[in-house]
């Protein structure tokens, strides 16, 4: 643990000496310094606040490293008082240690940088340690107004007080996923990386100026996601009504014109129709940008390539309106079909129904033409029952297959339904096969399954009793029901 007041001194030693600053690192800051030997004591080392762990130095006299020195007091020692006289070349290479900066807080996601430019420079390689957490980016010459989106806090050191270390929104979270879940099935399993790559992370809520750099993100990220192909250096191809290149370029966005990419990429934002809108989005800025379009040429068109996206997606709801008005009618009209001939179905049961109860009557009006035990009207007898018998097998056949004609039907207007898209889905249980095959069709079916149940059983019957009657006439077995059914018709 650090205290503040040598916090403090750092803080302003950095500032001061920012000059000297070579490269930044996420965890440190590196100072180089190239000056004679005998011009020691007129080196930055000698002001920079002594910190257990927070500062390490080597030094390097023409080109060679010195691993005993450490400090300008070793590099006195080892040369004595003659350093003064000495025009060798001397290198100093000071690193600091940025983390102990966060050593007094249990908060992570904080990171420490001297400016925009060398945080940019290495944000990819930020560890975001905690998901659920938004980032915090303090500089250390920072003097403009704060930043802050869903994911992310940018501001000057001096104001790091007013930071709420604030947890990210679970809604926000969700639409990350949700989104990265869309995009990575229309690109073939790619996603985004990180949060660094979703636009929203640089959607600045307070929409203030002093962040340039930050809007330059915004709209490549955006851009990233719509384009169909990356050219790497923040150059992007998208093809539409014509193929342009789209490149990043340097410029400042306002504050309105941020707020309306954030609403362009709201608009592509959507599970359902993500793909759509997609196409309408790169449609339209093909048409108001150039062949070759950079970041200025892409806000001066935005507006109005805003107004056209939202316009063409309310024709396209229309149109779509309509083909789903005609596809249901389509849909309701081959539920109603199905249901008519599945009771032409059921009439010709009954027709059939009908057929075999005159083929009975004619059959007992034949028997009583003649004398029934003459041996002539016994033999035609016998040929008339075994007719029947035939007759009623096949229709038994017939109509116990006749349920596979029932089941073709049912199936092909499952198939036609499928073909519908959206209109078979299940999330509309009015519209989804199962609502309108009980809305219109299973009265019919349940009417046509009595009826053949009811015709088999017929069948069944009528075969037994005419292959009795046929053995009894033909054989004489059973005499005792001969006799009974003499008596019952008075022979």
């Amino acid at each position: 643990m650090v205290e503040e007041n040598k916090i403090r001194e750092m803080t302003l030693f950095i500032q001061k000496y920012s000059d000297f600053v070579s490269s930044e690192s996420p965890s440190t800051i590196i100072f180089k310094e190239e000056l004679f030997l005998c011009d020691i004591d007129t080196s930055i080392i000698n002001s920079i606040p002594a910190i257990e762990g927070m500062v390490s130095t080597d030094f390097f006299i023409n080109g060679e490293k010195y691993n005993d020195v450490h400090s300008v007091s070793d590099l006195k020692e080892q040369t004595s008082d003659t350093y003064r006289m000495k025009k060798d070349s001397l290198e100093i290479i000071t690193k600091i240690n940025k983390k102990l900066y966060f050593s007094n807080t249990e908060q992570s996601n904080c990171y420490l940088f001297l400016n925009l430019e060398n945080f940019f420079y290495v944000m990819k390689r930020l560890d975001w340690v905690c998901k659920k957490h938004k980032m915090n980016i303090f500089l250390l010459l920072g003097t403009g107004p704060r930043f802050e989106s869903p994911f992310l806090n940018i501001c000057p050191y001096k104001d790091k007080d007013g930071i709420t270390y604030e947890k990210i929104d679970e809604f926000i979270i969700d639409q990350y996923k949700k989104f990265n879940k869309i995009y990575s099935a229309i690109y073939d399993d790619v996603k985004l990386k990180d949060f660094w790559e979703y636009p929203i992370t640089w959607k600045n809520d307070l929409y203030n100026e002093g962040y340039d750099r930050v809007s330059e993100e915004l709209l490549s990220t955006f851009v990233r996601i719509v384009c169909n192909k990356n050219l790497k250096s923040r150059k992007y191809i998208i093809r539409g009504h014509k193929t342009i290149i789209m490149e990043i370029t340097p410029f400042s966005i306002s504050k309105d014109k941020q707020k309306l990419i954030g609403e362009l990429f709201d608009f592509i934002l959507d599970a359902d129709k993500h793909q759509d809108k997609l196409q309408i989005l790169r449609n339209t800025m093909t048409i108001y940008l150039d062949t070759n379009s950079d970041t200025k040429i892409f806000v001066e068109k935005i507006e109005e390539i805003l107004k056209s996206v939202n316009f063409s997606f309310n024709l396209y709801i229309q149109d779509e309106i309509e083909l789903f008005l005609g596809q249901k009618n389509k849909l309701l009209q081959e539920f109603i079909s199905t249901a008519r001939k599945v009771e032409d179905l059921t009439n010709t049961l009954i027709t059939q129904f009908r057929t075999v109860i005159l083929s009975l009557l004619g059959t007992i009006f034949l028997s009583l033409l003649n004398n029934i035990n003459s041996s002539k009207t016994s033999a035609i007898l016998n040929l008339v029952f075994l007719s029947y018998i035939i007759y009623f097998i096949v229709n038994f056949i017939l109509i116990f297959y006749q349920k596979k004609q029932k089941e073709a039907l049912l199936v092909s207007l499952k198939n036609y339904t499928e073909e519908l898209g959206v209109i078979g889905d299940a999330k509309d249980n009015n519209l989804s096969y199962d609502g309108l095959k009980e809305k219109y069709v299973d009265e019919s079916l349940s009417i046509y399954d009595k009826y053949r149940i009811m015709m088999l059983i017929g069948l069944v019957v009528l075969i037994i009793a005419f292959s009795l009657l046929y053995m009894i006439n033909r054989f004489s077995f059973f005499p005792d029901i001969k006799t009974v059914i003499k008596n019952v018709i008075g022979y």
